[in-house]
């Protein structure tokens, strides 16, 4: 997933609604960024709507430029919610023309694996913090890399660093919410993460 075009390709096939409603029964509201409807922080960005004809395109593109079958392993828990997410993206992943194989690991495996980017795809949760500042060790570009990549996409784009610095630097509550609404745009350029439901809060 190096390759935009496949996380694209990948955005294109996932249904964050047909998620919202199958996996979580309607309870959680499905997602597509950062930032739920309603937040100040919220703004509607370039990420990819529900195409599955566009994903299986980009697929075959993909192919014929490797010469080379989309196949990749999925990081996650054996937590029955979990697997089930996992086998539904898997289904979407393969209707486009992808080979998805899930990989069931340890919680402490599947996040040891993401701080040494030693992953392809996994299953993740979140963004949840009250202040989007709070989330900046996990966009930023200063923690790409070892000795502890907290930024476990590894999602390097000086555009974010820059609306995130102005973010925590700023006192000024418009200036603020535009910094995060930019970082929310950019990531859906850059589309590092696959959105789908809303996590409840207990």
């Amino acid at each position: 997933f190096n390759n935009k075009k496949l996380r694209t390709a990948l955005a294109k096939a996932s249904n964050a609604k047909q998620y919202a409603k199958v996996i979580d029964k309607g309870v959680n509201a499905p997602m597509s960024g950062l930032f739920l409807p309603g937040s100040p922080y919220y703004t509607p960005t370039a990420y990819p709507k529900h195409d599955p004809k566009g994903a299986a395109r980009l697929v075959k593109e993909v192919q014929q430029e490797t010469g080379k079958a989309v196949e990749f392993n999925f990081n996650a828990t054996a937590n029955s919610d979990v697997v089930r997410a996992a086998e539904f993206i898997q289904q979407l992943a393969q209707a486009a023309g992808m080979t998805m194989h899930i990989n069931i690991t340890a919680q402490s495996s599947l996040i040891n694996d993401a701080l040494a980017g030693t992953y392809q795809a996994t299953a993740w949760r979140q963004f949840g913090a009250v202040d989007p500042d709070l989330n900046y060790v996990w966009w930023s570009t200063t923690t790409t890399s070892p000795p502890l990549a907290l930024n476990m996409a590894r999602n390097s784009d000086p555009r974010i660093q820059q609306a995130l610095t102005t973010g925590r630097s700023t006192n000024n509550r418009a200036a603020r919410i535009k910094a995060y609404q930019q970082v929310n745009q950019y990531i859906n350029e850059d589309i590092p993460y696959i959105w789908s439901a809303q996590v409840s809060r207990s």
